[in-house]
């Protein structure tokens, strides 16, 4: 039996952002079981170096999806079908429409959802879940070092510098720290992280380091969807500075569930294949 070929459409690589982290662990994962697997960016000089995953330009990729049989993956901020695909597989990894994209797509589209907290959201049929453990481990843990500072960041919602109690708290942003590794020794000797952005993998990697992280609110999510919808629930974070004992309690589960996670991508991609590759036969 002929494997059909995959092309996943990305922008520029980063290890910022854990949405474009997970397309590049779907590629790896694919590969690993036998199929080819591309990402295909406007970006090709910009790689992941840690996962098989071989970028393609855009003109290639769509060769392979327009004109060849290979089946497009696309993340929920591409909006349409760029690559005039035949096949089509949507991963929603954030609500439709929040960061780009369409709100509904095609009806022939076969729809993945990242989280089942984006489900009332996608009016779409969904027939899978692909949710890899896109946190580093390796890079995000706690040392036991001395905890001397605060730090805070924006991300998705919106600073009010009022709210945060630290007036010296260190602000982080898309371009600082330079890299994951000084995000994690800037977690590991800090206290609390005030979040303004409710939902995001950088409060899982502070509580991770050992540090606090304490929602500040947003408008897009109410911390109870986070607590009882998603697969890390609140474990390690905090809605308020009221709520501190329950975060060191529960801030060892997040390991336990990032497990759970880990055994769970393997046969969500296991069903991502039998389902993607039956529907193309």
């Amino acid at each position: 039996m002929n494997k059909i070929e995959y092309v996943i459409l990305t922008p520029e690589y980063t290890d910022k952002s854990a949405g474009i982290y997970a397309l590049h662990v779907l590629c790896d994962a694919l590969r690993k079981r036998g199929y080819e697997a591309f990402m295909a960016t406007s970006s090709l000089d910009v790689q992941c170096k840690d996962l098989d995953c071989p970028n393609i330009s855009i003109q290639e990729a769509f060769i392979k999806t327009f004109k060849g049989n290979a089946i497009a993956v696309y993340p929920e901020i591409t909006p349409g079908n760029p690559l005039r695909a035949k096949h089509v597989a949507r991963w929603v990894l954030n609500r439709p429409g929040l960061l780009g994209g369409d709100k509904e797509y095609s009806g022939s589209e076969m729809v993945f959802l990242y989280d089942n907290v984006f489900a009332p959201d996608v009016s779409n049929k969904v027939i899978g879940r692909l949710q890899p453990p896109t946190y580093r481990r390796d890079i995000f843990f706690d040392k036991g070092l001395k905890r001397d500072r605060t730090c805070f960041y924006g991300g998705k919602g919106v600073i009010d510098l009022s709210k945060i109690p630290d007036p010296d708290s260190v602000m982080i942003t898309r371009e600082w720290p330079l890299d994951r590794n000084a995000l994690a020794e800037l977690f590991r000797k800090s206290t609390f992280f005030y979040s303004f952005d409710s939902f995001s993998g950088i409060l899982y990697e502070a509580a991770l380091c050992g540090c606090t992280p304490i929602i500040m609110g947003d408008k897009e999510w109410d911390f109870d969807e986070i607590k009882t919808k998603t697969r890390l629930k609140d474990y390690g974070i905090a809605s308020s500075d009221k709520d501190i004992d329950r975060v060191i309690k529960t801030r060892p589960l997040i390991n336990e569930a990032l497990d759970d996670m880990e055994k769970s991508f393997e046969k969500e991609v296991d069903e991502f294949i039998e389902i993607t590759q039956r529907s193309k036969r």
